[in-house]
């Protein structure tokens, strides 16, 4: 209740609770007697009453508080305000954070009963919180995502309206704040027929795009609806009685198909055994491929070949490639053999280490032919087996800047591989637009008067005097303008807001920076260390980094030098990285199996 004899602010009102607003706080047994002790110190707590002794101490205690009336006068809420602004929020007295709305949303309306509204699942607030955002975002969503849920858990989500309006379905709900209780956030949400969400709104901090803890934390409470939905339904139906007699249907029985010269048609006959007969029919022996239906080896590898080119071409899977067998030419064999015996001493473990060292190092033919049979990079299995124990261009940014109070379990994952690579959409259209950056690319040379561009497909790189380092650039130059003919190319296809430039976009995601010549990558983002890395592998002094952007025509190009003086101070990280913490994970995996991780300094 609320006392208004007048009209106050709502910040002035006061809002008294009743024992029907706080759970546990009204006694639910006729007597005091038959109360269990849980409920007991419940109600106790309900009136910051002691809640220690046996179930007769605790009876006798509550029985004195009803009698001289302090269960009234000391009843207080016992969850942190809780229920004290679930109250105020049903009064509407408590200050609501709400958005300034376009004229197109509607503020009212709303009704508690969502029917009609479109089915909500787990796919819907992944689909709306992880893969609708651009590609630099994805990590950032992670969070919301799971801080969402639990604000859905502990009960933040105290009203969910619902309004069916010009062939649209609009939320309107509100949330608790994480830390602050003297006020809700008002989330408004707008979705599709089909179950998507279109857009989302909220006041706090964290809500400009909409994907903020408040904001997945209301879609959490609309799949439980579902779910709870879902199962009133299932128990509706009708019983096993009710349909048809399903038990008086026969199975469906399949066998073995066996030519009818070869099956035996005997009649038995109890305590009788009978002789087995042979067939009459005595065919013919088979010798042609085809009456056996077997196929020649080559046969079979021309025929895979050939679905292996219409699956490029076509970009879309074929399963007889799973199904074929295979050459194995290419396989390499593993690493280093695994450990036969435990507890291996630390004489073996530094054995291994110089022997992970050993296997990984190789001459310069062996190098050139591995970048000879990487050429289709992610689509070989070489190009994974090679990258797998080496620190490779896309992984130098996060070694070089990683700060030594940092643990490096979470970057020996990475380096590793351990977990499944995750491929957005933004980078699988990064992937098939690389044709075009590179035909816009030497269209951009030609106008600036550079002829007789020629850009080369390469495979994996590996140095050839610090063999634990890799690269894999996206393209072979060859500029006969410049005073070194030979330089490396890389491509990157970035996600741009709509009336944004390509300057702009480049600036606001930190990948460049405004300078007096004008826009220029920047040093300290994680391009300039893949570049340099790759640099360096392959031995090239120059690399043309060629960016561009969705919906957009133009193209950046800068040229990045080789700075000796930035690898000078990269260098010496990635080599003590790889020597203390990935060479000991590959001698002794600990790390890929939730173990504590292995540090070579202890040897």
């Amino acid at each position: 209740m609320a006392d208004s004899s007048k009209t106050p602010a709502k910040g002035a009102l006061k809002v008294i609770l009743s024992e029907e607003d706080i759970p546990g706080a009204k006694i639910p047994r006729e007597t005091v007697e038959q109360c269990s002790v849980v409920q007991l110190k419940r109600w106790l707590l309900c009136r910051g009453a002691k809640t220690t002794g046996n179930k007769k101490a605790l009876a006798t205690r509550v029985e004195d508080y009803i009698k001289h009336g302090l269960d009234i006068k000391y009843l207080r809420d016992p969850d942190g305000g809780l229920h004290l602004l679930r109250k105020k929020v049903e009064l509407g007295v408590l200050e609501q954070e709400e958005l300034q709305l376009a004229q197109s949303f509607p503020k009212e309306g709303y009704k508690a009963d969502l029917k009609g509204l479109p089915n909500i699942s787990f796919g819907t607030v992944w689909r709306f919180m992880i893969e609708g955002v651009e590609s630099k975002k994805q990590l950032s969503t992670a969070k919301p995502l799971v801080k969402g849920f639990n604000f859905f858990k502990s009960g933040h989500v105290l009203y969910i309206g619902y309004l069916h309006e010009s062939g649209k379905h609009y939320i309107k709900s509100q949330v608790l704040p994480s830390m602050k209780k003297d006020k809700v956030y008002t989330c408004f949400l707008v979705i599709a027929s089909i179950g998507r969400v279109l857009n989302a709104h909220c006041k706090c901090p964290a809500g400009v795009d909409g994907r903020c803890n408040h904001v997945a934390s209301t879609l959490f409470a609309l799949e439980q609806h579902f779910k709870e939905r879902q199962k009133t339904s299932s128990v509706a139906e009708d019983s096993c009685t009710s349909k048809p007699c399903k038990w008086i249907i026969p199975r469906k029985r399949k066998g073995p198909v066996t030519p009818i010269s070869e099956i035996s048609f005997v009649k038995h006959d109890y305590a009788k055994e009978k002789k087995a007969k042979k067939p009459k029919l005595n065919p013919a022996a088979k010798t042609c491929a085809s009456d056996l239906k077997i196929w020649p080896g080559e046969r079979l590898q021309n025929f895979y070949e050939a679905l292996k080119e219409y699956q490029i071409e076509s970009k879309k899977a074929v399963g007889w490639m799973h199904i074929l067998p295979q050459k194995l030419n290419n396989q390499e064999e593993p690493l280093i053999s695994p450990i036969k015996y435990h507890p291996i001493s630390a004489e073996e473990l530094k054995l291994r280490f110089e022997k992970v060292k050993r296997n990984i190092n190789f001459d310069e033919e062996k190098i050139k032919k591995i970048e000879e049979q990487t050429r289709r990079q992610s689509n070989t299995n070489l190009w994974h087996h090679h990258r797998h124990p080496r620190i490779t261009a896309t992984k130098c940014y996060r070694i070089a800047v990683q700060r030594e109070t940092t643990s490096p379990t979470k970057i020996t994952q990475d380096v590793l591989d351990y977990k499944e690579p995750f491929q957005s959409k933004s980078m699988q259209e990064g992937l098939e637009m690389e044709d075009n950056i590179i035909a816009a690319y030497k269209s951009l040379k030609q106008e600036e008067g550079v002829a007789g561009i020629i850009v080369q497909k390469c495979g994996f790189f590996i140095s050839k005097h610090h063999d634990f380092l890799g690269a894999s650039p996206d393209g072979l130059v060859h500029d006969p303008s410049a005073e070194d003919t030979e330089g490396l190319l890389e491509l990157k296809y970035v996600q741009m807001e709509k009336q944004e430039s390509l300057e702009e976009a480049l600036v606001r995601k930190g990948i460049c920076k405004n300078c007096k010549d004008g826009v220029t990558l920047n040093v300290r983002h994680k391009y300039y260390f893949q570049t340099q890395q790759a640099m360096f592998v392959v031995e090239r002094k120059w690399t043309d980094f060629v960016i561009m952007g969705t919906g957009c025509t133009t193209t950046f190009c800068e040229r990045i030098h080789f700075s000796q003086e930035h690898w000078d101070t990269t260098f010496p990280k990635l080599e003590s990285f790889f020597n203390y913490w990935i060479v000991p994970e590959l001698a002794y995996p600990c790390v890929k199996y939730g173990l504590p991780k292995l540090n070579a300094r202890m040897f």
